[in-house]
Protein backbone atom coordinates (compact mmCIF):
# COMPACT_ATOMS: atom_id res chain seq x y z
CA UNK A 1 0.00 0.00 0.00
CA UNK A 2 1.48 3.50 -0.71
CA UNK A 3 1.76 5.96 1.34
CA UNK A 4 -1.21 8.50 2.64
CA UNK A 5 -1.19 12.20 1.34
CA UNK A 6 -3.58 14.40 3.15
CA UNK A 7 -5.48 17.51 2.10
CA UNK A 8 -6.90 20.37 4.32
CA UNK A 9 -9.95 22.08 2.46
CA UNK A 10 -8.51 21.10 -1.00
CA UNK A 11 -4.72 21.72 -0.17
CA UNK A 12 -1.75 19.31 0.02
CA UNK A 13 -0.44 19.29 3.66
CA UNK A 14 2.37 17.43 5.25
CA UNK A 15 1.64 14.38 7.22
CA UNK A 16 0.63 14.56 11.21
CA UNK A 17 3.19 13.17 13.29
CA UNK A 18 1.42 10.63 14.46
CA UNK A 19 0.78 9.32 10.47
CA UNK A 20 3.05 5.94 11.33
CA UNK A 21 0.51 4.76 13.97
CA UNK A 22 -2.39 4.97 11.94
CA UNK A 23 -4.03 2.07 10.15
CA UNK A 24 -6.09 2.75 7.10
CA UNK A 25 -8.42 -0.28 6.07
CA UNK A 26 -9.21 -1.42 2.53
CA UNK A 27 -12.47 -2.47 3.80
CA UNK A 28 -15.91 -1.48 2.80
CA UNK A 29 -18.89 -2.24 6.02
CA UNK A 30 -22.11 -1.62 5.44
CA UNK A 31 -21.73 -1.30 1.90
CA UNK A 32 -19.56 2.19 3.16
CA UNK A 33 -17.88 4.20 -0.26
CA UNK A 34 -15.03 4.42 1.52
CA UNK A 35 -12.04 2.83 3.52
CA UNK A 36 -12.43 2.84 7.49
CA UNK A 37 -9.75 4.41 9.62
CA UNK A 38 -8.37 3.18 13.11
CA UNK A 39 -8.65 6.86 14.52
CA UNK A 40 -10.14 10.10 14.74
CA UNK A 41 -7.46 12.13 16.42
CA UNK A 42 -4.60 13.37 14.18
CA UNK A 43 -1.36 15.53 15.58
CA UNK A 44 -0.75 18.12 13.11
CA UNK A 45 2.39 20.12 13.46
CA UNK A 46 4.34 23.57 11.77
CA UNK A 47 2.86 25.02 8.98
CA UNK A 48 -0.23 22.23 8.78
CA UNK A 49 -0.83 23.56 12.76
CA UNK A 50 -1.26 27.17 12.06
CA UNK A 51 -3.45 26.74 8.36
CA UNK A 52 -6.07 25.02 11.41
CA UNK A 53 -5.19 27.69 13.66
CA UNK A 54 -5.62 30.13 11.81
CA UNK A 55 -9.05 29.22 10.19
CA UNK A 56 -10.66 28.69 13.73
CA UNK A 57 -9.22 32.01 15.00
CA UNK A 58 -10.70 33.68 11.75
CA UNK A 59 -14.21 33.18 13.37
CA UNK A 60 -13.58 35.00 16.36
CA UNK A 61 -12.10 38.01 14.46
CA UNK A 62 -14.61 40.96 13.62
CA UNK A 63 -15.18 41.04 11.07
CA UNK A 64 -14.81 36.87 10.60
CA UNK A 65 -12.74 35.95 8.22
CA UNK A 66 -13.50 32.34 8.13
CA UNK A 67 -16.51 30.29 9.51
CA UNK A 68 -14.32 28.75 12.49
CA UNK A 69 -15.89 26.61 14.72
CA UNK A 70 -19.39 26.83 12.84
CA UNK A 71 -18.30 24.68 10.11
CA UNK A 72 -15.57 21.62 9.72
CA UNK A 73 -12.79 22.11 7.23
CA UNK A 74 -12.75 19.22 4.41
CA UNK A 75 -10.09 16.60 5.38
CA UNK A 76 -9.05 13.89 2.72
CA UNK A 77 -6.68 10.94 2.75
CA UNK A 78 -5.47 9.59 -0.26
CA UNK A 79 -3.31 6.26 -0.90
CA UNK A 80 -2.68 5.07 -4.46
CA UNK A 81 -1.72 1.65 -4.90
CA UNK A 82 -2.21 -1.04 -7.58
CA UNK A 83 -4.23 -4.33 -8.15
CA UNK A 84 -3.35 -7.89 -8.73
CA UNK A 85 -3.02 -7.04 -12.49
CA UNK A 86 -0.97 -3.88 -11.45
CA UNK A 87 -4.00 -1.41 -12.92
CA UNK A 88 -3.79 1.65 -10.43
CA UNK A 89 -6.54 2.16 -7.32
CA UNK A 90 -7.25 5.15 -5.24
CA UNK A 91 -8.93 4.99 -2.11
CA UNK A 92 -9.70 8.34 -0.43
CA UNK A 93 -11.28 8.56 2.37
CA UNK A 94 -13.64 11.89 2.99
CA UNK A 95 -14.43 13.70 6.14
CA UNK A 96 -14.60 16.66 7.84
CA UNK A 97 -12.22 18.35 10.62
CA UNK A 98 -14.32 18.85 14.06
CA UNK A 99 -13.32 22.33 14.64
CA UNK A 100 -15.36 22.70 17.92
CA UNK A 101 -13.08 19.80 19.00
CA UNK A 102 -9.49 21.22 18.90
CA UNK A 103 -6.52 21.24 20.98
CA UNK A 104 -3.23 23.06 20.91
CA UNK A 105 -0.85 20.81 22.03
CA UNK A 106 2.21 22.88 21.59
CA UNK A 107 2.60 26.37 20.11
CA UNK A 108 3.88 24.60 16.99
CA UNK A 109 1.23 21.53 17.32
CA UNK A 110 -2.50 20.76 17.45
CA UNK A 111 -4.31 17.90 17.54
CA UNK A 112 -7.47 17.76 15.90
CA UNK A 113 -10.66 14.73 15.62
CA UNK A 114 -12.41 14.07 11.98
CA UNK A 115 -15.66 13.30 11.38
CA UNK A 116 -16.66 10.71 8.82
CA UNK A 117 -18.78 12.87 6.22
CA UNK A 118 -21.37 10.35 5.26
CA UNK A 119 -21.08 8.07 8.65
CA UNK A 120 -24.08 7.46 11.46
CA UNK A 121 -22.36 10.50 13.51
CA UNK A 122 -22.32 12.63 10.92
CA UNK A 123 -25.97 12.06 10.52
CA UNK A 124 -27.09 12.45 14.09
CA UNK A 125 -25.01 15.95 13.64
CA UNK A 126 -27.20 17.26 11.05
CA UNK A 127 -30.30 15.69 12.00
CA UNK A 128 -30.18 17.55 15.35
CA UNK A 129 -29.79 20.71 13.26
CA UNK A 130 -33.09 19.78 10.68
CA UNK A 131 -36.62 21.12 11.48
CA UNK A 132 -39.98 20.47 9.85
CA UNK A 133 -40.34 24.33 9.99
CA UNK A 134 -37.16 24.69 7.72
CA UNK A 135 -38.56 21.82 5.25
CA UNK A 136 -41.73 23.49 4.54
CA UNK A 137 -39.73 26.75 4.39
CA UNK A 138 -37.68 25.02 1.40
CA UNK A 139 -40.42 23.75 -0.08
CA UNK A 140 -39.68 20.18 0.57
CA UNK A 141 -42.92 19.55 2.38
CA UNK A 142 -46.39 20.77 0.50
CA UNK A 143 -49.88 20.09 0.95
CA UNK A 144 -49.58 17.40 -0.99
CA UNK A 145 -47.93 15.43 2.12
CA UNK A 146 -50.71 16.05 4.53
CA UNK A 147 -53.51 13.63 5.29
CA UNK A 148 -56.72 14.01 6.50
CA UNK A 149 -57.54 12.79 10.39
CA UNK A 150 -60.66 12.38 11.69
CA UNK A 151 -61.42 12.95 14.99
CA UNK A 152 -64.58 13.52 17.27
CA UNK A 153 -64.61 15.56 21.07
CA UNK A 154 -67.57 13.75 23.07
CA UNK A 155 -67.97 16.07 25.87
CA UNK A 156 -69.20 14.61 29.14
CA UNK A 157 -72.92 14.86 29.63
CA UNK A 158 -74.13 17.91 31.90
CA UNK A 159 -77.84 17.64 33.15
CA UNK A 160 -77.38 21.14 33.97
CA UNK A 161 -76.34 22.42 30.79
CA UNK A 162 -78.33 20.30 28.61
CA UNK A 163 -81.59 21.83 31.01
CA UNK A 164 -79.96 25.42 30.32
CA UNK A 165 -80.26 25.00 26.74
CA UNK A 166 -83.71 23.74 26.43
CA UNK A 167 -84.96 26.26 28.75
CA UNK A 168 -83.10 28.89 26.52
CA UNK A 169 -84.91 27.32 23.31
CA UNK A 170 -87.89 27.49 25.25
CA UNK A 171 -88.49 31.28 26.01
CA UNK A 172 -86.70 32.67 22.80
CA UNK A 173 -89.31 30.85 21.33
CA UNK A 174 -92.09 32.04 23.13
CA UNK A 175 -90.69 35.24 22.09
CA UNK A 176 -90.29 34.84 19.06
CA UNK A 177 -94.50 33.89 18.97
CA UNK A 178 -95.38 36.95 20.52
CA UNK A 179 -92.77 39.15 18.41
CA UNK A 180 -94.85 37.19 15.47
CA UNK A 181 -98.18 38.30 16.47
CA UNK A 182 -96.85 42.17 17.16
CA UNK A 183 -94.83 42.28 14.17
CA UNK A 184 -98.56 41.28 12.24
CA UNK A 185 -100.04 43.86 14.49
CA UNK A 186 -97.74 46.18 13.59
CA UNK A 187 -97.50 45.98 9.76
CA UNK A 188 -101.06 45.94 9.25
CA UNK A 189 -101.26 49.35 10.97
CA UNK A 190 -98.43 50.52 8.79
CA UNK A 191 -100.08 49.70 5.50
CA UNK A 192 -103.73 51.34 7.17
CA UNK A 193 -101.98 54.36 7.03
CA UNK A 194 -99.55 54.23 3.73
CA UNK A 195 -102.78 53.46 1.66
CA UNK A 196 -104.67 56.17 3.40
CA UNK A 197 -107.22 53.83 5.48
CA UNK A 198 -106.22 55.11 8.43
CA UNK A 199 -105.88 58.93 9.92
CA UNK A 200 -103.27 60.51 11.77
CA UNK A 201 -101.23 62.40 9.50
CA UNK A 202 -97.57 61.67 8.46
CA UNK A 203 -96.19 61.62 11.99
CA UNK A 204 -97.92 58.54 12.50
CA UNK A 205 -97.77 56.70 9.58
CA UNK A 206 -94.32 57.26 9.81
CA UNK A 207 -94.21 55.83 13.71
CA UNK A 208 -96.05 52.76 12.77
CA UNK A 209 -93.63 51.71 9.73
CA UNK A 210 -90.71 52.49 12.26
CA UNK A 211 -92.27 50.18 14.52
CA UNK A 212 -93.24 47.43 12.41
CA UNK A 213 -89.42 47.54 10.95
CA UNK A 214 -88.05 47.43 14.49
CA UNK A 215 -90.20 44.31 15.27
CA UNK A 216 -89.23 42.51 12.08
CA UNK A 217 -85.00 43.26 13.31
CA UNK A 218 -86.01 42.01 16.52
CA UNK A 219 -87.74 38.77 14.87
CA UNK A 220 -84.67 38.50 12.98
CA UNK A 221 -82.42 38.76 16.16
CA UNK A 222 -84.32 36.11 18.00
CA UNK A 223 -84.18 33.61 14.84
CA UNK A 224 -80.31 34.00 14.76
CA UNK A 225 -80.37 33.13 18.38
CA UNK A 226 -82.22 30.19 18.25
CA UNK A 227 -80.27 28.37 15.12
CA UNK A 228 -77.39 29.12 17.10
CA UNK A 229 -78.57 27.57 20.40
CA UNK A 230 -80.30 24.54 18.61
CA UNK A 231 -76.58 23.93 16.62
CA UNK A 232 -74.90 23.84 20.18
CA UNK A 233 -77.43 21.38 21.40
CA UNK A 234 -77.20 19.28 18.26
CA UNK A 235 -72.99 19.68 18.83
CA UNK A 236 -74.07 19.15 22.50
CA UNK A 237 -75.83 15.39 21.85
CA UNK A 238 -74.55 14.31 18.65
CA UNK A 239 -71.01 15.76 18.30
CA UNK A 240 -69.52 15.72 14.31
CA UNK A 241 -66.61 14.13 13.19
CA UNK A 242 -64.08 17.05 12.31
CA UNK A 243 -60.94 16.58 10.70
CA UNK A 244 -57.34 17.74 11.47
CA UNK A 245 -54.16 17.84 8.97
CA UNK A 246 -51.57 15.28 9.99
CA UNK A 247 -48.91 13.65 8.12
CA UNK A 248 -48.00 9.30 8.08
CA UNK A 249 -45.02 8.67 10.10
CA UNK A 250 -43.00 7.31 7.03
CA UNK A 251 -43.46 10.00 4.75
CA UNK A 252 -42.38 12.61 7.76
CA UNK A 253 -39.10 10.07 8.04
CA UNK A 254 -38.51 10.06 4.48
CA UNK A 255 -39.03 13.84 3.93
CA UNK A 256 -36.26 14.28 6.58
CA UNK A 257 -33.75 11.52 5.07
CA UNK A 258 -33.84 12.91 1.79
CA UNK A 259 -33.72 16.84 2.79
CA UNK A 260 -30.07 15.30 4.04
CA UNK A 261 -29.38 13.73 0.89
CA UNK A 262 -29.83 10.42 2.36
CA UNK A 263 -32.19 7.57 1.23
CA UNK A 264 -34.63 5.99 3.69
CA UNK A 265 -35.24 2.55 3.52
CA UNK A 266 -37.41 0.42 6.09
CA UNK A 267 -39.71 -2.84 5.98
CA UNK A 268 -41.48 -1.99 9.16
CA UNK A 269 -45.12 -2.17 8.17
CA UNK A 270 -46.35 0.54 11.31
CA UNK A 271 -44.45 3.01 9.43
CA UNK A 272 -47.66 3.12 6.96
CA UNK A 273 -50.35 2.74 9.77
CA UNK A 274 -49.29 5.58 12.28
CA UNK A 275 -49.76 8.95 11.73
CA UNK A 276 -48.10 12.42 14.22
CA UNK A 277 -50.81 14.74 14.33
CA UNK A 278 -49.37 17.64 15.62
CA UNK A 279 -50.84 20.16 17.88
CA UNK A 280 -53.46 22.62 17.13
CA UNK A 281 -54.38 26.03 18.23
CA UNK A 282 -58.39 25.77 16.28
CA UNK A 283 -61.21 23.38 16.10
CA UNK A 284 -60.77 21.21 12.26
CA UNK A 285 -62.88 21.39 9.71
CA UNK A 286 -65.88 19.86 9.17
CA UNK A 287 -65.11 18.55 5.78
CA UNK A 288 -62.37 16.56 4.71
CA UNK A 289 -60.14 16.98 1.93
CA UNK A 290 -60.45 20.86 2.42
CA UNK A 291 -58.06 23.33 3.77
CA UNK A 292 -59.79 24.77 6.40
CA UNK A 293 -60.23 28.67 7.30
CA UNK A 294 -57.11 28.47 9.87
CA UNK A 295 -54.46 27.60 8.08
CA UNK A 296 -54.49 24.04 9.39
CA UNK A 297 -50.61 22.62 8.35
CA UNK A 298 -50.06 18.62 9.10
CA UNK A 299 -45.88 18.95 10.01
CA UNK A 300 -44.78 19.04 13.36
CA UNK A 301 -44.88 22.50 14.65
CA UNK A 302 -42.44 24.55 17.26
CA UNK A 303 -42.75 23.06 20.80
CA UNK A 304 -43.89 19.68 19.17
CA UNK A 305 -42.00 16.96 20.30
CA UNK A 306 -40.71 15.50 17.00
CA UNK A 307 -40.45 18.78 15.60
CA UNK A 308 -36.57 18.80 15.46
CA UNK A 309 -35.63 15.44 12.67
CA UNK A 310 -33.23 13.42 15.51
CA UNK A 311 -37.04 13.73 17.77
CA UNK A 312 -38.99 12.09 15.31
CA UNK A 313 -36.16 9.52 14.79
CA UNK A 314 -35.91 8.68 18.85
CA UNK A 315 -39.86 8.67 18.31
CA UNK A 316 -39.92 5.94 15.74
Amino acid sequence: MGEPKFKINGQDVNAPRNWDDIEILATFDNSSVQANITTDKFNFVNETAQIIREYIEGGGQNPPTTLGIFEGMPFEIEISESNAIGVPLTNIFRGLIDTTKFTEVAPNEVEIEIKDQKGLDRLEFKAEGLTFGLMVEKGHITELDYVDIPYLVQKPRDPLALALLYLSIFQLTIQLAEALDKFQEYFQDALAHLTGGATGGVATAVWSVARALTTLIYLGILIVQIIQLIDKLIEYLLPQVKYFKGMKLRTLLEKGATFMDYTFQSSIPELDNYYILPSKEKQGTNLPFLNPPNNDTGEPRTGDQGYIYVELLEIA
